[in-house]
């Protein structure tokens, strides 16, 4: 049964391994329901994980992966609020999908048109902060990046409503992930954007983050369009002047086939005084092959 306390500071670093196992499992169940009864997933808690990798959500296979290791930490605050967070991104990338596959299961299609659009192009997560930023900016990661943010201010309110105590660290936690978003943020800017506007441009940019999502959309549409320039057949060439087959000149027609029979080929010309003879040849010979004499 979901218990929401069970996710209060003081309550979850007291937990063994299996009740945190638990309570991530029936925290799944519990977005799918209230994200208008999204399909429930499957968690895998997965022990090869590196330790900056929290999970992820994988569409074919259909489940969410959590590393496991984060659930043996029992001092560091963040971790919790990892752990949750998770959860909660990763089940929005559930929603994202059961949309994509769902027209009107979501009531903005044209942020779906987004995501259909960013999962054939897709950035993958790197290590390199200029390519980690354009993983973090593109729709679908953002999209659920926001989401993360604003359950997880709302999902406390609700723990501490029903257990009367405040979460000391989700405070620091929520002040640190703004920080690194807006570190991509900047990121993304300089890398991508700075020889397309001044430096005055590029500062307003960093002041509103929609201004700058636009832009990653833009990039990726045209991934797109220039991906289906590639795969076009390519056109016939013309052949230019020096290439074309060269006309005959005048002094080379001689060594063309002749149109016409040398003079010894053609059917001699019959004189006027040989006329009735020729006709009369020509007449004979119907009437032989009429059974005639």
């Amino acid at each position: 049964m979901f218990d929401i306390t069970d996710y209060h500071e003081s309550k979850w670093f007291e937990m063994n391994l299996q009740e945190k196992k638990d309570a991530l499992i029936r925290l799944e169940k519990e977005i799918a329901s209230r994200q208008k009864n999204r399909p429930e997933i499957p968690i895998f808690f997965d022990p090869t994980m590196k330790s900056h990798e929290l999970g992820g959500y994988s569409p074919n296979k259909k489940r969410i992966r959590i590393n496991a290791n984060l659930l043996l930490d029992n001092e560091n605050l963040n971790v919790l609020y990892d752990l949750v967070g998770t959860i909660i991104h990763e089940g929005w990338h559930v929603y994202q999908y059961h949309a994509m596959d769902n027209p009107g299961f979501h009531p903005k299609p044209g942020e779906v048109a987004v995501w259909e659009q960013n999962d054939r192009y897709y950035y993958r997560s790197s290590e390199d902060d200029a390519l980690d930023s354009l993983y973090r900016m593109q729709g679908l990661e953002r999209s659920a990046k926001q989401h993360e943010i604003d359950g997880l201010k709302s999902f406390y309110k609700e723990v501490e409503e029903a257990t009367g105590m405040s979460n000391p660290g989700l405070g620091n936690y929520l002040l640190r992930e703004k920080a690194i978003q807006n570190q991509f943020r900047h990121v993304f800017a300089t890398e991508f954007l700075l020889p397309h506007f001044t430096p005055t441009e590029l500062s307003k940019l960093r002041r509103y983050p929609s201004l700058i999502y636009r832009e990653m959309d833009r990039l990726i549409r045209e991934k797109q369009i220039q991906d289906k320039r590639n795969q076009r057949k390519p056109r016939v060439k013309r052949l230019n002047r020096d290439q074309r087959k060269p006309r005959v000149k005048p002094q080379d027609q001689g060594q063309l086939k002749p149109r016409v029979k040398p003079q010894d080929q053609r059917q001699p010309r019959l004189k006027p005084q040989d006329q009735d003879q020729h006709t009369l040849r020509v007449q004979q010979q119907r009437v032989r092959n009429l059974g005639g004499k």
